[in-house]
């Protein structure tokens, strides 16, 4: 088929079915528009954390999903770390 036939072939579809058109621009524009919106929202909270702990001289992070009642040390039985106090202090006694 001739390259302008179909040219001239969507341009009358494109015409003919404006609304249906509209309808596809607007959709290809606005996921566009939500996944930028998305990826530097992403990019902009990576940043922000990876500056926070930064800052700090911390060698280990602990993540957990809550917070717990009983002050810093207390886990709120969602997550132990590995290693407590009294083994780390062994573990440098031992060097």
């Amino acid at each position: 088929m001739d390259p302008r036939e179909t040219l001239r072939l969507a341009v009358r579809s494109v015409r003919a079915h404006r609304l249906r058109s509209t309808l596809t621009v607007l959709g290809v524009v606005i996921g566009i528009a939500s996944v930028i919106a998305f990826a530097s929202f992403g990019a902009s909270v990576r940043t922000d954390v990876v500056s926070q702990f930064e800052g700090t001289s911390a060698n280990a992070i602990y993540v957990t999903p809550g917070e717990g009642e009983g002050g810093p040390d207390d886990f709120g039985g969602l997550a132990r770390p590995v290693f407590t106090a009294h083994d780390v202090e062994r573990l440098r006694a031992v060097d």
